[in-house]
């Protein structure tokens, strides 16, 4: 018997095969996730759910069609983010991903419509938030008339292969979306409400871990579970283990029984009555993305096109700069921090030694590690100091300099799971749970 997992994230979606059994993984496969939509304006973020509907659908059915012996499918993927279905199930609007920066925009009173809701509900709102999203679009009459719900793009999708016609979501995307109740389980209907806002077209909230419902031919498939979350679970066996996780945005994570929450640490549902807490980097592993963009575009104006992986040069310039002392200070908060979108990157102890590409590209790899561990830092005491740090996701998987700034920086050692494709390994293991 096998498990299939799907991962849908913001640049790729990834589908895994799983032997139920020895919960070996058979098959990986990653597509890029071509869904992008332009925008009107120039913070919006969007994407085209019908893309990633019709990339999703045929991952399953590829694997459908090779194996007889399908018993769940999981479904995970990018959080926050929102969409708009009808009363049939069906989008009616882009999906509005977590980076969508409308929540950035100054309101009348001279806040943004994020800080405007962080001030008057007293939830830690942020730009690409669902809830700060929608809020902007109702001010703003951009909610779609035939609008009956609205949800997550791994809700739609595993609402749609379900055959379901409204959305049944997981506490962990519930929370991303803001004004959720963590210790009740539920949306703060009350601060919804004052804002004028309808509780109506909020989704239903699973309780706990489940199935939602079958495909045509009878599979079932799990509720879908927050990327970290999904992450967490393929990775870490240990309660006092820390993950680190780099893939577009990057973030850092551990588990708790113990509800906390700060400015800048997320205390996120996790299986059960656990929870997890969270601090989100926007940039993570984009940051050197740029960095990538950047030598290719220079590379460009004097006519020449790269023969070897610029990342693979990136790596080997980053490596023997790492043996010189005179090191270049990165800050990668280059999109800013959920709380404060103004804040910038920048670049410091510039000097004549260290003015090369190399440095720059090790700078921006310890920046990295530098934002996570300062979350790291806002942690409670109780947590800390952590025994084991994991990592996962393909920044950290494909970087081996990436991996000993991690250790280093937090003077652990690192552990890397076997499994590749975490987020997607674990919802299809959820799938697999469900079934014992």
């Amino acid at each position: 018997m096998k498990s299939i997992g799907i991962d849908i994230g913001t640049t790729t979606i990834c589908s895994v095969l799983i032997d139920a059994s020895s919960k070996t993984l058979l098959d990986a496969s990653t597509q890029p996730n071509h869904s992008a939509l332009p925008g009107a304006q120039s913070f919006e973020r969007l994407q085209d759910p019908a893309v990633i509907l019709n990339t999703c659908t045929a991952m399953v059915n590829h694997y459908l069609e090779s194996y007889s012996d399908i018993v769940s499918i999981g479904i995970t993927g990018q959080m926050h983010g929102i969409l708009y279905v009808d009363h049939q199930g069906q989008a009616v609007s882009p999906l509005f991903t977590w980076q969508d920066g409308r929540g950035d925009v100054a309101t009348e009173q001279n806040l943004t419509y994020a800080g405007f809701l962080s001030s008057r509900t007293e939830y830690a709102m942020a730009a690409g938030f669902g809830m700060t999203t929608h809020f902007y679009n109702h001010l703003n009459r951009l909610i779609p008339s035939d609008a009956a719900s609205l949800c997550t793009i791994p809700d739609y999708i595993a609402m749609r292969l379900a055959n379901r016609s409204t959305p049944l979501i997981h506490q962990s995307m519930a929370a991303s979306l803001g004004m959720y109740e963590i210790n009740r389980r539920q949306f703060d209907l009350a601060a919804v409400t004052s804002l004028g806002l309808s509780a109506d077209i909020l989704p239903e909230i699973a309780c706990g871990e489940c199935y939602i419902g079958n495909t045509d031919s009878g599979i079932p498939i799990t509720v879908a579970l927050g990327d970290n979350q999904a992450s967490f679970l393929a990775s870490v066996n240990l309660e006092d283990a820390c993950l680190v996780n780099v893939g577009t945005g990057s973030q850092i994570s551990i588990m708790t029984r113990t509800p906390y929450q700060s400015t800048q640490i997320e205390c996120r549902p996790y299986l059960g009555d656990t929870y997890l807490l969270a601090g989100s980097s926007l940039c993570g592993g984009y940051s050197y993305s740029l960095l990538k963009n950047f030598f290719e575009e220079t590379l460009a104006q004097f006519g020449i096109t790269p023969q070897f992986s610029t990342y693979e040069i990136m790596n080997r310039m980053a490596f023997d700069a790492a043996a010189h002392a005179e090191t270049l200070k990165v800050d990668t908060r280059f999109c800013g921090t959920r709380q404060d979108a103004s804040i910038t990157g920048s670049i410091q102890n510039l000097k004549i030694t260290n003015f090369h590409p190399g440095n720059l590209a090790l700078g921006i790899l310890q920046g990295i590690c530098t934002e996570l561990y300062d979350l790291y830092t806002q942690f409670p005491e109780d947590v800390k100091p952590i025994k084991t740090l994991v990592g996962s996701g393909n920044g950290i998987r494909m970087n081996p300099l990436l991996q000993q700034l991690f250790a280093s920086t937090f003077k652990a050692e690192l552990a890397i799971p076997d499994i590749k494709e975490e987020a997607a390994y674990g919802c299809g293991l959820l799938g697999l749970k469900l079934r014992s």
